[in-house]
Parts: structure tokens; sequence; C-alpha cells
């Protein structure tokens, strides 16, 4: 009776091992749903009517957001709810960009730490992106004496290419 006493010791102490890790992923792994914000700027400079455009595609595992247009010194933004159930799921989009220069593909919001570290606001889960003449840059607020100011840092160069054209999304 002992010996069996001892066995089932063992096993109730393996079976809550099991169940406090089970519950403890289960807290880290709840989805979260914040709202998340992406922003594209047209600041191409030196460009006359059709040239200065920037012509947008931007997708994501579930949505797609068409094609657009977006005129210098335009910018146009998107709002959702962003799922970060990591490393399972998390909500990324990505957008396809042509100017005159050429194209560029980009991941313009991951909802994940690191990426959104790197948009300098991993609280409120928003990325600013600039087209400028000589590619796509990340926009990062610094602030300095309580005055806002932007640190722009560029993610991608105009490949080879032009305007995006309409196609089946």
């Amino acid at each position: 009776m002992g010996i069996g006493f001892c066995r089932s010791s063992r096993y109730s102490n393996l079976v809550l091992i099991i169940i406090a890790t089970t519950t403890t992923l289960a807290m880290i792994c709840v989805p979260t749903a914040d709202a998340g914000r992406f922003e594209l700027k047209n600041e191409l400079r030196g460009l006359r009517g059709r040239e200065g455009i920037l012509s947008v595609r931007c997708w994501s595992t579930h949505d797609r957001l068409g094609i657009m247009t977006v005129m210098p010194g335009q910018s146009r933004s998107w709002t959702f709810k962003t799922v970060k159930l990591w490393p399972l799921a998390y909500t990324e989009f990505r957008c396809e960009l042509g100017t005159k220069f050429g194209l560029t593909v980009q991941v313009v919001f991951k909802a994940d730490t690191s990426f959104l570290w790197e948009c300098d606001k991993p609280r409120k889960d928003e990325c600013i992106w600039v087209a400028k003449n000589d590619g796509l840059y990340l926009r990062r607020k610094t602030a300095w004496f309580g005055r806002g100011s932007y640190n722009d840092v560029r993610k991608s160069t105009w490949g080879r290419g032009s305007y995006l054209h309409s196609r089946d999304d």
C-alpha cells in the first residue's frame, strides 16, 4: 500500500505540473485585439502631375485593401483590429508601392514587439511610412524638449518597374 501511494503521489505531482504549465501557457497565448494602424505619406518632390502619384496595394492574410493612389503631400491610413497570438498568429500587412522611380514591397505593419519598437510606438500599434524620391522610409518620432520631431529611416529603395496596374485582388 505504501508503494502504491508513492506512485500515486508522483503522478499527482506530474498532473499538477502539467495543469500549471497549461494554465500559464493559456494566459500567455491569449489573443489580444488592440487597434492597429499604419499610415502612408507621399512626400515625393519635384515631380509634376501624374509623376508624383504614389500607387499603393496593401494586403494581409485575411484582408485585401485594394489599389489606391496617394497624391503628393497627402497621406492614407488604415485602422484595424490586431491579433497577437505569438508564435501562432499575428496581424501583418504588406504593401506594394509604385512611383515614377520604381516599385517596392514592404511589411508595413506586424503585431510583433520587435517590429513595433522599430515603429517607435510599441504600445500604440502604429507605424508611419513616408515615400520619398530615393525610397520608402519608416518615420520615427523623437522628442526634444517637449517638441515633437521626426527621424526618417530608409527601409527600402525603389526597384525596377513603375506604377501598379489594375489587377484582380
